[in-house]
């Protein structure tokens, strides 16, 4: 009916890619588990396929009406989108949606850049708060927070995980969310960018429905301006990718070849984060386990006094 081997596998990649993409939909808008929700959907896709090898012809019917319609939704969306990012358009509004986890050099020159390339009026910043996925995870009691000290987290995966799943795919050790805003806020007056970048910080948007809802507030505020995205070629890139897929977002992807790396920021590397977000990460890999709350409070003084970002917060 399809033509043979290859059709029926060309069908079946197209629905694969099609019910990953749906899968991935809604665990970002917190409707189940990445992993789960993916491993149920090509779990499907295989019975469907199997069933219509065996000759049953209304699964024969449904399973090429399936493999067309989804194929539209998981392959040429995101063709069309990546297509739409190479063509020229200049102004709007830019968005650069990640962990932040921290700011570093990289993130500084990709930023220029990008209001340079796509001509921007403005760009809004938004560090994740808790990742989606983690929240899911901690509240499932799958993952852990095992430590928390110089102003990081630290988790790991609980005995009931999945032991082949990796639930970190941006790394295990977050920065609390208020440092990673404190160091965008130092990081953007460093660049002398505060004309150019707003940086928001909305929990309660984001807890929820993530950056969808962060989305949903800046066209509010821009109704008939265009919108740009920033992706980066990391993972967490990837993962803006599907968001901006969804929401039509013009995406600007940077190929990063400049080996800055978070996780080896997190693990002590120098000279990859510029000389005030330095100098905060020392301050923090300084401060000892049972500090007081008035040193809490001399710290944070300190901070603000010396890198001279007034009213802000840091967590210990």
């Amino acid at each position: 009916m399809v033509g043979g081997l290859i059709g029926a596998v060309c069908l079946t990649s197209l629905a694969s890619q099609g019910l990953q993409y749906l899968a991935i939909t809604l665990s970002n808008h917190g409707k189940g588990n990445r992993f789960a929700n993916i491993f149920f959907a090509l779990s499907l896709n295989v019975i469907i396929s199997a069933l219509a090898a065996l000759g049953y012809k209304n699964v024969q019917v449904f399973f090429i009406i399936m493999g067309l319609l989804l194929g539209v939704i998981g392959v040429l969306i995101s063709l069309i989108t990546d297509i739409w990012g190479f063509l020229p358009s200049k102004g709007g509004i830019g968005l650069f949606l990640g962990t932040f986890n921290p700011v570093h050099k990289s993130h500084i020159a990709i930023l220029k850049n990008f209001i340079d390339k796509r001509q921007l009026d403005k760009v809004y910043i938004h560090p994740t708060v808790i990742p989606k996925i983690h929240q899911y995870l901690l509240d499932k009691k799958m993952i852990k927070i095992v430590d928390q000290r110089a102003g990081k987290r630290y988790y790991e995966k609980s005995a009931i995980a999945d032991p082949l799943v990796n639930f970190f795919p941006t790394g295990q050790v977050f920065y609390e969310a208020e440092n990673r805003l404190l160091m965008l806020k130092i990081a953007i007056k460093e660049a002398g960018l505060e004309n150019k970048v707003e940086i928001l910080f909305e929990p309660n948007l984001y807890q929820k429905d993530g950056f969808y809802a962060i989305i949903k507030a800046i066209k509010k505020r821009h109704p008939h301006m265009k919108l740009h995205g920033l992706l980066g070629t990391d993972e967490g890139g990837m993962l803006s990718h599907d968001i901006y897929d969804e929401t039509w977002i013009k995406p600007f992807v940077k190929l990063r070849r400049d080996n800055i790396s978070g996780t080896a920021i997190r693990k002590g590397e120098k000279g990859m984060t510029t000389p005030k977000i330095t100098e905060v990460l020392d301050l923090f890999s300084n401060l000892k386990e049972g500090q007081s709350d008035q040193l809490f409070g001399q710290t944070v003084q300190l901070v603000n006094n010396r890198l001279e970002v007034a009213d802000d917060k840091i967590c210990l």
